[in-house]
């Protein structure tokens, strides 16, 4: 039943690399983690330009809710690791939702911030 839990969520979850066809565990972690810099290198360009492009107190304030973010993307997919109770599956439910939060920010900072 676990198994296939964890194929659902790494279906409906992972949409950003190819790492959709991959089958053994130890794959599906190293395409995730390839995934997971790639997509941190985009939010840190997103967020680089964003802060380059605003007003000093703005720039603080966007600071400051990067920071709250980051807890808040390592508080809530630490829960959903948890859930899991420890399974070989965590490390690939951790780094899908670090994945998604990951998309979802530098789409929300592109939208408040870019224009």
């Amino acid at each position: 039943m676990k198994k296939i839990f964890l194929v659902g969520i790494f279906l409906t979850l992972n949409a950003y690399a190819d790492c959709n066809h991959l089958k053994v565990t130890t794959e599906i972690k190293s395409c995730l983690v390839s995934q997971n810099e790639m997509l941190n290198d985009r939010l840190t360009n997103t967020y680089h330009l964003a802060l380059s492009t605003l007003p000093k107190t703005d720039r603080k304030n966007l600071i400051n809710a990067q920071r709250a973010w980051v807890r808040f993307k390592e508080a809530d997919c630490y829960a959903a690791i948890a859930a899991d109770a420890g399974g070989t599956a965590a490390s690939i439910i951790g780094l899908n939702c670090t994945n998604n939060k990951i998309s979802a920010r530098e789409k929300e900072i592109k939208e408040l911030y870019i224009r």
